[in-house]
């Protein structure tokens, strides 16, 4: 248990990606940016740029942005490291259009770890 918020093993897998983030909390804040360090369908791991304390299930908005795909989403915060620059965020309620970008971009990343696992299987 980390902060209050009881210890959940994750659902999807996860994958280690970069890019941007931006986001703020749903009740009228600042926009905080970031770096996303990892994705899944389920939702993703940000490091923030300053630190800011956010409070178990807090909703927030992000915007996520990769090589690959933009997209916008609403978010629960999970977890937040100690230092307060860290932060696991789960999405809720994808818009279609969205979700099937976000499989769509899961995918490649798998087929993408699966191709990197058989080279190095060879």
């Amino acid at each position: 248990m980390r902060k209050g918020i009881p210890v959940r093993r994750r659902t999807a897998k996860r994958y280690g990606k970069s890019g941007s983030v931006a986001l703020r909390r749903v009740v009228s804040a600042p926009l905080l940016t970031g770096s996303l360090f990892d994705l899944s369908t389920g939702g993703c791991l940000i490091w923030l740029d300053c630190e800011c304390a956010f409070e178990a299930a807090e909703l927030i908005e992000v915007k996520l942005q990769t090589d690959d795909v933009t997209f916008r989403v609403m978010g629960s915060v999970r977890h937040s490291g100690e230092d307060d620059r860290l932060i696991g965020v789960e999405f809720l309620d994808l818009p279609v259009k969205e979700k099937q970008e976000l499989d769509r971009f899961v995918a490649r990343l798998q087929a993408s770890a699966d191709a990197e696992n058989a080279l190095a299987a060879f």
